[in-house]
C-alpha cells in the first residue's frame, strides 16, 4: 500500500519531476505499474541496463528541461535515449542517423520488450502536460481516477492485498470534501499534491490505544493517561522537536502571528505531557554517537533543557547528577562492552557473545589445495590463459569456486557526466585511437561522441575530446609504422607436456605481434605481450618476424625471439593447473616491482614490494583488491613463495626484453 501511495504522489509530481533514471525504473518496478504494462520482473535486469548503456539520466526532453528553468540540449533524456535504442533495434550499430547514434542493446526477441518501454514513456510525457493546469474539484476527480487505470493494474492472485480500490476511496474523499463545503473555483496542482500527500501519510487507525500490558503509541495531543513507565524512542536532536515545512501556498505561514499553533511548540508541549504522565519511571533513548566517526551527537533540545534542570536541581560528590542517570550503551551489539557484566547494558543475545580466550587472528582461506578438477583442466586456452595470469587469485575464485567479486553497478546515474571516471577516460581514450587509426577525422569523431552522450555537456566535453585527440595523435604515430603488412589470424592448437593449448592469435603484422593500449604500462600488459609473443613463437609462421611490441602512453616495450618458447609454455601451464588448485602468491603489479629491485641490486625488494602491495596518498595498492583480502586472510601475502613466482614468471620475460627496455 506504501508503495502504491508512493507511486501516486510521484505521479502527481510530474510537472516539477527531473524523471531521472533511478526514480522512473523505480516506478516500473511497482509491481500495480508493472502489470499494467506487461513487464515482467525479470525484465527489468534487462531495462536497467538498455538505460545505462544508452546514456539516459533526466528529463523527458529538451522541452522537459526548458520548463525546469534550463537551456539545454536533450542530450542524456529519455527521448534521447530511446531514440538511440529504437534505431539500434531497427539498423543496428552503425553510422549517425539524422544526429542519432545508435545503441544496439536490445536484441532480437526483445522487441516486445523494447515497445512497452515505449509506451511507458509515451504516458509519462502526455501525463505531464495533463498534471499542469488548474481544476475543479470534479474534473481532478475524473482525472486523477483515469490516471489510475493508466498506470495501475489490479492484482490478479486473490490473496493478493490490493490497495487500488482505496487509492480510489481516498481520491474520492478529497475531492468529495470540495463539493460538500460548496467550494466551485480551481484548484492548482501543488494543491492537489500537497491535499494527497497529507491524506495518504495519515497514520490508520490500526488497533485500540489502551489493548494490552504494554502499548506502543505516537506522541499525539490528549493522551497524558498517567503510566507507571513510559519510553520514548528517538529522541535525537534532528528529530525531535519536528519541523514542518509549509505549503507554498500557506499565506499564514509567511506573516505568522501571536497564537498561531506550530509544531515545534506542539511537540514541547506533549514531551512536558510525557513528563507528567510517568508514575514511577521515564526513559528516554536517544542516537548518542555518530555511527561512522563516533563523534558525540546531541540530544534533542527538550531533553537536553530535562538534563539541565535535573544538574540545577540535584547535587551529588560522584559528579553530575544527570550523568548518573544516563546509560551509554554501545553502537554495536558484538561490542565486549555488551558482555562484561554491567547490569545497565547487559546483552543476552547469544550469538553476538565473544569466544572465550585470547584473541586469535582469523583461520586461512584455505587450509589445502582443492583436489583436481580432472582432465578438463589440461584444455586451456589461449584467452583463458591470459586472463589467468592477469589475476591468478581472482581467476581461482570464479572458476574454482563460483565467487564473482565485481558485480555490476546497480546504481543508475541521474546526472549527466562532468568529468569520465578513469575507466570511462580510458576506454574513450582506446575509441579515440583506434579511430585515429581507422581514419577517422577529429570533426566526424567528436560527433559521434557527442552523439552517444559519452562526453560531458558544452566546452567541457569539447576540450576533453581535444585532450584524447592529443593523446590518440601521439599514440597513433608510434604505433602506425608498426602495423604494416598485416597478417591473417592464426589457429592455436598445440600440445605441450600433456597440455593442449587452443584460440586463435590476431594482431600480427610483417613486423610481429603488435599490441597498444592508451594507458601507462602495466605489469598485466607485458603478462599479456609475453604470453601471446610464446605463443607465436611457438607457432612460428614465415610470413612475420618473431618478435612482440606494446606501446603504451609512457613506454613501448619490445620482446626479442625465444630459443625454447615450449619449456617457457610449460613452467606457465604448470603454475596455471597449480593456481587452479590453490590462490597463488603471484601479483602482476606487486611482482613486477619486486624483481625490478632485485635487478637494480640495491637489496630493496621487499620494500618495493610493500609500497605496491600497500599504496600510499591517492594511490590504492594492489593489496586493496577483494580477491586478495578473501583469499589470503590470516596470512601475508608477500612472504614466500611469493619471491620465487615472481622471479620465476617475470624473470624470462624480463630477460627477452629489447635492451632499451632492459630497464623498465
Amino acid at each position: 500500500e506504501q508503495s502504491l501511495a508512493g507511486t501516486f504522489l510521484f505521479l502527481l509530481d510530474l510537472p516539477t519531476n527531473r524523471c531521472a533514471a533511478p526514480a522512473v525504473l523505480s516506478l516500473l518496478e511497482t509491481p500495480a505499474v508493472r502489470r499494467r504494462f506487461a513487464v515482467e520482473e525479470e525484465e527489468l535486469a534487462r531495462v536497467r541496463a538498455w538505460l545505462r548503456e544508452s546514456g539516459i539520466r533526466w528529463g523527458l526532453d529538451a522541452g522537459h528541461r526548458r520548463e525546469l528553468g534550463l537551456e539545454m540540449s536533450g542530450l542524456h533524456t529519455w527521448s534521447f535515449g530511446l531514440d538511440r535504442l529504437l534505431l539500434g533495434y531497427i539498423a543496428g550499430a552503425g553510422e549517425l542517423y539524422q544526429g542519432i547514434a545508435p545503441c544496439a542493446a536490445a536484441a532480437g526477441g526483445e522487441a516486445a520488450l523494447l515497445g512497452r518501454l515505449a509506451e511507458f514513456l509515451d504516458r509519462l510525457r502526455d501525463w505531464h502536460g495533463r498534471l499542469r493546469e488548474a481544476r475543479s474539484a470534479g474534473d481532478w476527480t475524473e482525472l486523477l481516477l483515469r490516471l489510475l487505470d493508466d498506470f495501475f493494474a489490479p492484482a490478479g492472485d486473490e490473496d493478493d492485498h490490493d490497495a487500488l480500490p482505496e487509492l480510489r476511496e481516498t481520491i474520492v474523499d478529497c475531492l468529495g470534501q470540495c463539493q460538500r463545503a460548496g467550494f466551485a473555483g480551481l484548484l492548482s496542482p501543488v494543491v492537489i499534491k500537497t491535499c494527497f500527500e497529507q491524506a495518504l501519510s495519515a497514520p490508520s487507525p490500526g488497533q485500540a490505544f489502551l489493548s494490552g500490558r504494554v502499548t506502543f503509541c505516537n506522541m499525539v495531543p490528549m493522551r497524558s493517561v498517567p503510566f507507571r513507565v513510559i519510553w520514548l524512542l528517538g529522541m535525537n536532536d534532528s528529530d525531535y522537536p519536528r519541523n514542518q515545512r509549509p505549503a507554498t501556498f500557506d499565506l499564514m505561514a509567511g506573516t505568522p502571528r501571536l497564537g498561531d499553533r506550530t509544531r515545534r511548540n506542539d511537540d514541547r508541549y506533549l514531551f512536558l505531557e510525557a513528563l507528567l504522565s510517568a508514575r514511577e519511571v521515564l526513559a528516554v533513548s536517544r542516537v548518542g554517537r555518530d555511527r561512522r566517526d563516533n563523534s558525540v551527537r546531541p540530544p534533542s533540545v527538550v531533553v537536553a533543557e530535562l538534563q539541565d534542570y535535573i544538574d540545577r536541581s540535584f547535587s551529588s560528590d560522584a559528579g553530575r547528577a544527570c550523568r548518573q542517570l544516563t546509560v551509554e550503551h554501545p553502537l554495536q551489539p558484538f561490542s565486549p562492552r555488551c558482555f562484561d557484566g554491567s547490569p545497565g547494558r547487559a546483552s543476552y543475545a547469544e550469538q553476538w557473545l565473544p569466544i572465550p580466550g585470547p584473541a586469535t587472528e582469523p583461520p586461512p582461506f584455505l587450509s589445502s589445495p582443492l583436489p583436481a578438477a580432472g582432465e578438463e583442466q589440461r584444455q586451456v586456452a589461449v584467452k583463458d590463459l591470459v586472463r589467468f595470469w592477469s589475476h591468478p587469485v581472482r581467476f581461482f575464485l570464479q572458476e574454482r569456486l563460483g565467487l564473482r567479486l565485481r558485480a555490476a553497478d546497480e546504481l543508475l546515474p541521474e546526472n549527466e557526466p562532468f568529468l569520465p571516471e578513469p575507466l570511462q577516460r580510458y576506454a574513450l581514450g582506446q575509441a579515440a585511437v583506434a579511430a585515429v587509426l581507422a581514419g577517422q577525422g577529429n570533426e566526424e569523431q567528436l560527433q559521434w561522441l557527442q552523439a552517444t552522450g559519452a562526453l560531458p555537456h558544452g566546452s567541457f566535453g569539447v576540450n576533453l575530446f581535444h585532450e584524447l585527440a592529443r593523446l590518440a595523435a601521439g599514440l597513433a604515430a608510434t604505433v602506425t609504422p608498426l602495423l604494416a603488412d598485416p597478417v591473417a589470424a592464426l589457429d592455436v592448437a598445440a600440445e605441450i607436456d600433456g597440455f593442449q593449448l587452443s584460440g586463435r592469435l590476431d594482431g600480427l603484422y610483417g613486423g610481429g605481434c603488435v599490441r597498444y593500449r592508451a594507458a601507462r604500462l602495466k605489469g598485466r600488459d607485458l603478462l599479456s605481450l609475453w604470453l601471446q609473443h610464446l605463443v607465436l613463437n611457438l607457432l612460428a609462421p614465415r610470413q612475420c618476424a618473431l618478435k612482440s611490441c606494446h606501446v603504451a602512453t609512457d613506454r613501448t616495450v619490445r620482446l626479442r625471439p625465444v630459443a625454447d618458447p615450449g619449456a617457457e609454455l610449460r613452467q606457465l601451464l604448470d603454475l596455471y593447473r597449480q593456481g587452479l588448485g590453490e590462490p597463488l602468491r603471484f601479483y602482476p603489479e606487486t611482482s613486477r616491482a619486486w624483481l625490478e629491485a632485485w635487478r637494480a641490486g640495491k637489496g630493496r625488494e621487499a620494500e618495493a614490494a610493500k609500497k605496491t602491495w600497500t599504496g600510499g596518498f591517492r594511490r590504492p595498492g594492489e593489496g586493496e583488491d577483494p580477491a586478495y583480502r578473501i583469499a589470503f586472510q590470516g596470512d601475508h601475502p608477500l612472504e614466500s613463495p611469493f619471491p620465487a613466482l615472481a622471479q620465476a614468471v617475470f624473470g624470462p620475460l624480463f630477460a627477452h626484453l629489447e635492451d632499451d627496455d632492459a630497464d623498465l
